[in-house]
């Protein structure tokens, strides 16, 4: 546009870049992660149940129709998802492992095979994923 002065005015000089949208996927009671690869194709996040650890499900076998904190983070990595919440884990594991095994074996296993960010998420977990794409904790809905 041609202002009264002579001068130009260019739309790019005066807006700002529309956000780029969000994409996250969620998955559960699935075994094979690898059936998410197209759904997680570009996708900022994936929150998918974690139920055991490889071992763990190696022994129970397939019948649940679960996955492993190793599979699911594998998969994220490969797929080069940014950010992994994993959740709906089996009663075995607690934190601190008082009593079962320990909540932590499922994160070290994850991490030996993802280094993006990574959470394990808790009953009433909030996460935002910000504009930038980054995710975070940012609490309880109660707190």
């Amino acid at each position: 546009m041609t202002l009264p002065d002579g001068s130009r005015a260019v739309a790019a000089d005066y807006t700002e870049p529309s956000w780029r949208a969000r994409c996250l996927v969620v998955g559960g009671d699935n075994d094979r992660p690898e059936l998410l690869a197209g759904a997680c194709r570009g996708a900022d996040l994936l929150v998918h149940e974690a139920t055991y650890d490889a071992d763990t499900l190696a022994r129970i076998g397939p019948e649940p129709m679960h996955s492993s904190a190793r599979a699911v983070a594998g998969f994220a990595a490969a797929a080069e998802v940014p950010n992994l919440i994993l959740t709906h884990f089996s009663p075995r594991y607690q934190h601190g492992g008082r009593r079962g095994l320990p909540l932590e074996c499922l994160e070290r296993e994850a991490r030996d095979v993802y280094e993006g960010t990574l959470y394990l998420a808790a009953d009433f977990d909030r996460f935002e994923l910000g504009r930038d794409g980054g995710l975070q904790r940012t609490g309880p809905p109660y707190d």
